[in-house]
């Protein structure tokens, strides 16, 4: 009998009274917390006047006095605590025992921690960021709102009441879900837009001097804009598809340029997040999950650190890679949804279309397909497996074949006969085979080693829930405990498994951003599982709330609050950035040196930093088949970064193409030529001592340009 009192002390033993207590202990408590950061916030306007003691101290030791006001606000904080206790229960003991009272209390109580919250939250921004002016008016705007909800508590109360009734009641209208549609469209153009895109070139050239940007896609470009065949005259290291796309599309808007190339690729990203949110949509046909699942795709890919400061440094890692993948992913899940055919023959094509623009990215989504297809044949549907093979072989053999077929198809439309040379695939294998052989690569736990523990976490989680949701989704669906419109999930983690070999290979905290889409669809479909069990009393308020947690995650990110979007929160000047960009990168008068001694017809043998960017401006051919041959510094600096002639046979080639086509003229960066960088470099780098002793030795001095030595065959 004791044992049985001692287990229902709580909560049986708690009266009305006691609970009413609790929450008004708790009430005073947020409270205090609240007057303390609103004198901190208004003492920070006062400066404190030092002691007259520190003036008496040797200067070796002045800087050791920090005054503070700490101590003060501490005891504020307490007396506060006690005092407001001890007049709340005296002035309150009759309604404590008022149920209607009570429930106004736990409606005080509820504003009064969201408003502790979200100072804390703003506070640890505020400090971790190193006192940012967005940060503290995020915190003035909260203490401001504290202070006047609490002056119209009541009048607050009736408002939300209304606007919880007005949105249970019309929450499937088709005019609310579109205005809601076109609030998240606009969330992600406001995001991701940039309204002056040198601005973020300025900070890209700052950091990488657009060395991925020229190897992903520009140096390609421009080779493939002015005459060269891709992978025969000029390597393409990534595809050749993207380029001759990407070229095209800024010769017909005015020429080629990082500029045109930036707004191109920041359209692209606008429009493959959009794209995202319609699948997820379609999907789900949930608001909430849609907009929470495209906000954390936006979130763990362009604003994590492993793309600092911006990702459009490294477009390996932005949807440009994956550009074409979602066609295939919607039309596999119209497909799971409807069970009508023509969906699998266009899924089919869209799998061959990504192989011919990224091929890695397209084979992996081919191979997701083929598991789509096998489960559509193998999961029982009343036929034996003879009956299905006799029915089903002509079209899946035709779907199988079809993704081939096409992305043979683009590739000859885009490269004509060249496809059929072994020159062209050999240009592929060449750099497939470097890659493989480990060239690049990074253990999973070099993230430890940074300190980016989210991103090894990360790293270790993705493949887990990826194989945990396709062993019980695919036994389910076996079971026949699942509808089988859930192989559409099966489909994304066998796509997910296998675009995870990228982060795999290069386990750099820049990676696990590539591969991130995949893995947020299907923690969309567990948040969905969720979200769907939800009372639908608690669907507004709770999808509200998590919706703006997420948004607020995202506005508050570091790299977002210094990205150069419309909000531009961290409130930059990007006038010096950008500047100094266009100051350095002016290369205009060694571009005119090349087009008065290089014809139209020629090409012209660049050795600089920034060769892509000085015959763009010449609007000449590149010489070299590895092009860039150089990884681009600044040209005021004093170091070199390498060359793209990471092998022997690499380094044979380019000579013996110097030998065979003799060009009339050889640019060369003067500081390389006259050795004004540090001997440590020519000795380091064999590949440039070679070419120079080469080009020295075949070449005179003709003409000087402003970074370039202009030098003629003897």
């Amino acid at each position: 009998m004791t044992q049985s009192r001692a287990y229902k002390i709580w909560p049986t033993s708690l009266s009305s009274e006691a609970i009413s207590l609790a929450a008004l202990g708790c009430v005073v408590l947020f409270l205090s917390i609240q007057l303390t950061a609103l004198l901190a916030m208004i003492y920070a306007l006062i400066p404190i006047k030092l002691d007259p003691l520190a003036y008496r101290m040797f200067p070796l030791f002045q800087d050791q006095i920090r005054p503070e006001r700490e101590m003060r606000f501490f005891i504020i904080f307490i007396l506060f605590n006690l005092t407001a206790q001890a007049v709340a229960v005296v002035a309150l003991k009759k309604k404590m025992s008022d149920p209607q009272w009570r429930q106004g209390l736990f409606a005080f109580l509820g504003m009064e921690l969201f408003w502790v919250v979200a100072i804390i939250f703003a506070a640890f921004k505020f400090f971790l960021f190193g006192y940012p002016a967005w940060a503290r008016v995020m915190l003035w705007v909260i203490l401001a709102g504290m202070v006047v909800t609490k002056i119209f508590f009541v009048e607050l109360c009736a408002l939300l009441r209304t606007l919880y009734h007005w949105v249970n009641a019309h929450r499937h209208d088709h005019l609310f879900k579109q205005v809601c549609d076109g609030a998240v469209v606009a969330g992600i153009g406001l995001a991701i837009f940039i309204p002056d895109v040198q601005n973020a070139l300025a900070r890209i050239y700052q950091w990488d001097q657009f060395f991925h940007i020229d190897m992903f896609v520009m140096s390609a470009a421009l080779a493939r804009t002015t005459g060269a065949v891709l992978n025969i005259d000029v390597i393409s290291l990534y595809s050749v598809v993207l380029p001759a796309i990407f070229g095209k599309l800024m010769s017909v808007t005015g020429g080629l340029s990082y500029e045109r190339l930036l707004t191109l690729m920041m359209w692209c990203g606008i429009a493959y997040y959009i794209v995202c949110y319609a699948i997820l949509r379609t999907w789900f046909k949930s608001i909430v999950v849609a907009a929470i699942g495209v906000i954390f795709i936006i979130h763990m890919q362009m604003f994590q650190v492993g793309v600092w400061p911006l990702m459009w440094r490294y477009p390996s890692v932005t949807p440009l890679r994956h550009l074409l993948d979602l066609a295939a992913v919607f039309f596999i899940l119209r497909h799971a949804q409807s069970f009508r055919g023509h969906f699998l023959w266009l899924a089919s094509v869209a799998c061959g279309a990504m192989t011919a623009y990224m091929i890695d990215v397209g084979i992996q989504l081919t191979l997701a397909f083929y598991a789509y297809l096998f489960l559509n044949f193998v999961l029982p549907d009343g036929r034996t497996v003879l009956q299905r093979w006799k029915a089903e072989a002509f079209r899946l053999l035709g779907l199988a074949i079809v993704p081939w077929l096409t992305a043979g198809l683009v590739l000859w439309m885009f490269q004509g006969n060249s496809i059929f040379s072994a020159r062209f695939w050999g240009g592929i294998s060449e750099y497939l085979s470097i890659f493989l052989s480990g060239w690049g690569s990074l253990p999973i736990t070099d993230a430890i080693k940074d300190k980016q523990f989210f991103a090894f976490v990360l790293g270790l989680v993705i493949p887990a829930v990826y194989v945990w949701t396709l062993m019980s989704t695919g036994a389910l669906l076996w079971f026949g405990r699942r509808e089988r419109r859930e192989m559409f999930l099966v489909f994304l983690c066998v796509y997910g498994l296998a675009s995870y070999h990228y982060y795999l290979g290069r386990s750099a905290s820049t990676s696990y951003s590539a591969v991130i889409v995949p893995f947020i669809y299907v923690f969309c479909y567990w948040l969905n599982l969720v979200w769907k069990n939800v009372p639908r009393s608690w669907k507004f308020p709770a999808g509200f709330a998590a919706t703006i947690v997420a948004a607020l995650a995202l506005g508050t990110n570091f790299l977002f609050t210094n990205y150069p979007n419309m909000l531009n929160l961290s409130q930059s000047d990007w006038r010096p950035e950008k500047q100094a960009y266009l100051t350095q990168m002016d290369v205009s008068k060694d571009a005119q040196m090349i087009r008065e001694l290089v014809s139209q017809s020629q090409q012209a043998a660049v050795i600089s930093s920034f060769e892509t960017k000085i015959l763009m401006a010449a609007n000449r051919r590149p010489f070299f088949y590895f092009f860039p041959l150089i990884e681009s510094v600044n040209f005021a600096e004093n170091r070199f970064r390498g060359t793209s002639m990471y092998t022997r046979p690499r380094l044979a080639r380019t000579l013996e193409k110097f030998e065979q086509e003799k060009p009339q003229y050889v640019f060369v960066e003067t500081k390389l030529l006259t050795r004004q960088i540090s001997p440590e470099f020519y000795e380091r780098f064999e590949t440039l001592r070679t070419l120079l002793e080469y080009v020295q030795s075949h070449y005179v001095v003709e003409r000087q340009g402003q970074y370039l030595t202009a030098l003629k065959r003897k």
